[in-house]
């Protein structure tokens, strides 16, 4: 499995299609990708959604992501570390907590960074948006940030 994933990887990082359809591939990748890629193959998948500007295979998506990180304690801990960095913007960092939260309660140290964040989107005069694939709604991120510290998802 590991040569096959190898091969669907390096055609993604040149741009090119997996060659399957999302419905596998999701599963496939979230399932054999290495937890030190995890995050770039989150980051690049988010984006190729964005793009497609399709909300049809978000539950697909946010599925495979929360089973990984479920299992995946390493992973997890990579994400979480991304979420909590000072140069990661509100936006990403909502986005990826509302994954991380589907799968996992989340630790006080990521609790305390997220309302930090939410603290600084409150202040300002129109709030970022953001699209939160686990509801596979676009949504405020105060809105969403509320919704993860609320009630964990």
């Amino acid at each position: 499995m590991r040569k096959f994933w190898d091969m669907i990887a390096e055609a993604r990082r040149r741009g090119d299609s997996a060659g399957m359809h999302p419905r596998t591939y999701y599963p496939l990748a979230y399932a054999a990708v290495p937890a030190e890629e995890l995050l770039d193959l989150l980051t690049l998948d988010t984006a190729r959604i964005a793009a497609w500007g399709d909300t049809y295979f978000d539950t697909h998506f946010s599925r495979a992501v929360t089973r990984r990180l479920r299992r995946d304690a390493t992973a997890r801990a990579k994400i979480e570390a991304y979420i909590m960095a000072s140069d990661t913007g509100d936006t990403s960092a909502s986005c990826f907590a509302s994954l991380t939260a589907s799968a996992f309660p989340l630790s006080e140290e990521l609790t305390g960074n997220l309302t930090t964040r939410l603290q600084r989107q409150l202040l300002l005069h129109a709030p970022d948006m953001t699209h939160d694939y686990v509801s596979g709604t676009d949504i405020p991120v105060p809105v969403l940030l509320l919704q993860i510290l609320h009630s964990g998802i």
